[in-house]
């Protein structure tokens, strides 16, 4: 049996600034402002944590669209941290816009 020359999913390191929310959080957060579904590392294991898997079972539009809102999503977040203890935080998102449903 000959080896696929492709797969269905990819693996990406969460950008640095989102590091410290860990990938369960950064899921969350696209989702809610990306309007983006991915899977959080941390659901495949300790090892998964930093991660998030892309499906890649959308026709080519819906996946260019995906990696359109994704840019906005990274484009706009600004992040705002209170720190009142080492565990004890705050995130205030700031700045969102509205991912537009349409693809130019």
């Amino acid at each position: 049996m000959e080896s696929p020359k492709a797969t269905m999913f990819v693996w990406a390191k969460l950008p640095d600034r989102f590091l410290n929310i860990g990938s369960l959080e950064f899921s969350k957060l696209l989702l809610k402002y990306g309007k983006v579904a991915v899977a959080p590392g941390i659901g495949f294991g300790e090892n998964g944590e930093g991660f998030v898997r892309i499906g890649l079972v959308e026709n080519e539009y819906r996946i260019r669209q995906a990696i359109k809102n994704i840019k906005l999503f990274f484009d706009n977040y600004k992040e705002k941290i209170k720190m009142d203890s080492v565990k004890d935080f705050s995130l205030g998102i700031i700045g969102l816009r509205n991912c537009r449903n349409s693809y130019n």
